[in-house]
């Protein structure tokens, strides 16, 4: 698995629980696709279309799932991790101005929505030494 870091935030270290949550958004590509373009798409087009249509994300990572490495995953291609700050910022700020049009638009060059999902997580700050 690959771990691209496309937006980044400071995280605490006391272990609290965090007014955030992560939506996870596992993906996987349009069949008329191979999962490198898929890869080669999401990472080098659709994460700059997020990160400036999205102004309420305010951590973005993607996990490209490769199956030569994991055989037994399910079969996605990739898993999204968008964090919030708070609730607000989901709610009133997941779309700047034109934003939802742009990123949906986008997702149609490679992303199969109906075979994806919406995983809403809790946030919890990482603590010292944890891995």
């Amino acid at each position: 698995m690959t771990r691209r870091v496309i937006k980044s935030r400071p995280r605490g270290v006391e272990g609290q629980r965090t007014e955030g949550f992560t939506i996870l958004c596992p993906s996987v590509r349009l069949p008329s696709i191979s999962h490198e373009q898929f890869d080669d798409h999401w990472g080098k087009t659709h994460s700059g279309v997020h990160v400036a249509s999205s102004p309420g994300t305010c951590h973005y990572e993607q996990l490209v799932i490769d199956d030569a490495l994991t055989p037994d995953a399910p079969a996605w291609d990739g898993i999204g991790l968008l964090s919030f700050a708070s609730a607000p910022d989901y709610t009133e700020r997941l779309f700047g101005p034109g934003g939802m049009e742009a990123i949906y638009s986008d997702c149609d060059n490679f992303v199969d929505l109906e075979r994806g999902e919406t995983l809403p997580t809790s946030e919890f700050i990482y603590r010292d030494g944890a891995a």
